[in-house]
C-alpha cells in the first residue's frame, strides 16, 4: 500500500475535522442488501417502499461500488438496540409535515423539503455519515488484516474528499480546508459501499478523484429522488388540508 507525502505534513482543518460514522446507521446489516421485504422496513410509510432494490441510487467502477439506501428502507436488527442506545430515525411523513409546518412553505411552488434531523448521537465539528463497508473475502483478501485496511483507506479517502476538498493536480493531492464539501453527503441515507483489492494498491491520488465523483453521482441521483417524491407528497397533503372551494 502505497503512501502519500501530502498526508504526512496535515494540519488541523478549519471548519469540519472529521467525518463520523460510529453510531449513525439505524440498521447496519440490511443495509448489504437493502429492500429484501417491504412490510418489514423501518419506514413502511416511504414513498419508495416499493422501488426495486436495482432502482436505488448507485455508483459503479472497477475499483469499488457504491449503493445509497434511505434509513426508511432499512429493516430493523434482529437485535435491536435498546436506549439509550437506539438509533431513531424521523420517518417521510414527519419530515413532510416539519416541512409544511414552515410558514414560508405555504404555497405549492414554495415548498422546500426539510433537511433530515440528525441521529441523537452527534460531535461538534465531524459531519455525520452513514457508512456500512462490505469487504468480502472474495472481492478483496483472506487476510482480515488486509480487509480491515481496505475499509479504512475507504474512510480516509471519504474524508479527505470530504472534509479536506481534496483535489488531484498535476498528479499531487491538493487540500483546501477552507472549503470542506459537506453538501456531498446525503442525510437520512446510509452509504454500502463495495470495495476490491484494488483499493489496498491504489495510491490516494487515484482513488480520491473515483471517490468525489462517486459522491457527486450518489448526490444528484439522490436530490432527484427526494425532490420528486416530496412534490407528490406535499400535493396529497395540500389537497387534504386545503379543500376546493366551489
Amino acid at each position: 500500500m502505497q503512501k502519500c507525502k501530502e498526508l504526512s505534513r496535515l494540519t488541523k482543518a478549519a471548519q469540519i475535522s472529521s467525518l463520523l460514522f460510529r453510531k449513525q446507521s439505524p440498521a447496519s446489516s440490511s443495509a448489504i442488501q437493502p429492500l429484501q421485504k417491504a412490510e418489514t422496513v423501518l419506514d413502511p410509510s416511504h414513498p419508495a417502499v416499493n422501488l426495486p432494490r436495482k432502482f436505488l441510487p448507485r455508483f459503479h467502477d472497477s475499483v469499488f461500488s457504491v449503493t445509497a439506501t434511505p434509513f426508511g428502507l432499512l429493516e430493523p436488527e434482529s437485535i435491536p438496540c435498546q436506549p439509550p442506545f437506539d438509533i431513531p430515525i424521523e420517518k417521510w411523513a414527519e419530515r413532510i409535515s416539519r416541512s409544511l409546518s414552515d410558514p414560508a412553505t405555504d404555497q405549492l411552488n414554495r415548498l422546500m423539503l426539510a433537511p433530515v434531523r440528525l441521529p441523537k448521537f452527534q460531535k461538534y465539528g465531524r459531519l455525520p455519515m452513514s457508512l456500512v463497508t462490505v469487504a468480502g473475502k472474495k472481492a478483496t483478501s483472506k487476510k482480515k488484516v488486509i480487509r480491515l485496511r481496505i475499509i479504512n483507506k475507504v474512510k480516509n479517502a471519504l474524508n479527505l474528499a470530504v472534509t479536506r476538498a481534496a483535489e488531484v493536480k498535476d498528479g499531487k493531492l491538493i487540500l483546501d480546508q477552507e472549503l470542506p464539501r459537506q453538501n456531498l453527503i446525503c442525510r437520512g441515507w446510509t452509504y454500502t459501499v463495495y470495495p476490491s483489492l484494488e483499493v489496498y494498491r491504489m495510491p490516494f491520488t487515484e482513488l480520491i478523484p473515483i471517490v468525489f465523483q462517486a459522491l457527486q453521482s450518489i448526490r444528484q441521483k439522490v436530490v432527484e429522488f427526494e425532490n420528486s417524491w416530496a412534490h407528490k407528497s406535499f400535493v396529497r397533503q395540500l389537497l387534504a388540508y386545503k379543500p376546493f372551494v366551489y
